[in-house]
């Protein structure tokens, strides 16, 4: 994959991590038995961990500020860890953790309301194809409750690969935040039996939204569904007034193989990349037990 003509160090105005949402709650994520919290203000982070081992983590490029982390002084000692987005600098305290970059997020910038123009030719060419032969003839894209999303994930490629991680985040957030949920499905006309389907969640108050998961039927064949998916969510998205769509973190090295296919299909929605920053750490003392 060649990443630089989608390179970026600049964080654009309007462009929010998700963990920095009001609706987003980066702590339910981690499994239950780390009993995970959300804290600070600006920048939100969140702290977890099992006995000896505590952590905390931010994303921003805000430094964090440890007197809002712990204001009653009842946390137990940690490693804070944080992920800047674009920041260089290493202000006093903090100690890097490695030099290499963190992660790369892509992030698709819909403020132009032709927005499929910013897409490969290749994309171009399969969005026309979905429009023009395969929606309303062979399969429709609808909008389906988190049931039938997950119905259609146990069947897919995806679901073998990984063994149900990839819906993990897709169903944390429905249990704890399902207002913020939209499931779009790929569904065939003839059996009415769905092919493919995307997990979106979304931040009305920073216009942002979220890819957070999505899976492809191995009988689906050579029908564009998952760009005809793709092609609902950025309309419906533009239509409602959002500025950027997060796709999420493409495969660097050392990250799971079973993410290449798909970085490489993200690229081809015209994103910017952000290579995020080493990370820093300090440590901060507290309770011990």
């Amino acid at each position: 994959m060649d990443l630089r003509p989608h390179l970026t160090n600049v964080v654009p105005p309007g462009l929010v991590p998700r963990e920095q949402w009001p609706e987003y709650r980066s702590e339910i994520m981690p499994y239950s038995v780390y009993k995970a919290e959300r804290v600070g203000i600006e920048p939100k982070g969140m702290r977890w961990g099992l006995w000896p081992f505590y952590f905390e983590q931010y994303v921003s490029d805000q430094e964090p500020d440890m007197s809002l982390s712990d204001p009653e002084g009842q946390a137990q000692a940690r490693l804070v860890m944080w992920l800047r987005p674009t920041r260089t600098d290493r202000p006093s305290g903090w100690l890097h953790m490695g030099w290499r970059y963190t992660r790369i997020e892509t992030y698709s910038d819909i403020t132009n309301s032709q927005y499929w123009k910013s897409w490969s030719k290749t994309t171009r060419q399969a969005r026309k194809r979905w429009l023009n032969d395969v929606a309303g003839k062979t399969h429709i894209v609808r909008i389906a409750t988190y049931e039938e999303y997950e119905r259609g994930y146990t069947e897919s490629v995806v679901a073998k690969r990984t063994k149900g991680d990839s819906i993990y985040m897709a169903r944390q957030l429905e249990q704890y935040t399902p207002d913020t949920m939209t499931y779009w499905i790929a569904e065939c006309m003839e059996d009415k039996t769905i092919k493919a389907g995307i997990a979106i969640t979304s931040s009305p108050s920073t216009s942002n939204a979220y890819y957070a998961a999505a899976y492809l039927h191995q009988d689906s064949g050579d029908y564009p569904l998952m760009i005809g998916l793709f092609d609902e969510w950025y309309k419906t998205a533009t239509a409602q007034g959002y500025k950027y769509l997060h796709l999420g973190e493409i495969w660097t090295p050392g990250k799971p193989k079973s993410w290449k296919g798909f970085s490489v299909f993200k690229l081809k929605f015209g994103v910017i990349c952000i290579a995020y920053r080493p990370v820093l750490v300090r440590f901060v003392w507290g309770r011990l037990f």
